[in-house]
């Protein structure tokens, strides 16, 4: 699993920590990858949401939510049942 932001990776260990995450978090601040997921529209405006891809890089599943942590536990759930 990989976060994705548009921030800096400069700014992500302080993310990291603050959060508490485990896993690693990918700098994209032109949002090629948000647009692809459409998660955004353009750089300026980037909704807060998830994507799961196949292991061949198809893109199964996309949601747009502020409930982030809930969504992609029940999500995971669901992919390994």
């Amino acid at each position: 699993m990989y976060g994705v932001s548009a921030d800096v990776p400069s700014n992500h260990a302080q993310l990291i920590e603050n959060r508490d995450l485990h896993f690693q978090i990918l700098s994209d601040p032109e949002a090629t990858f948000f647009r692809y997921t459409g998660v955004a529209d353009n750089p300026d405006v980037i909704k807060r949401g998830y994507a799961l891809f196949s292991s061949e890089g198809e893109l199964l599943e996309q949601r747009v939510t502020d409930h982030l942590y809930t969504g992609i536990a029940e999500l995971l759930d669901i992919q390994t049942d």
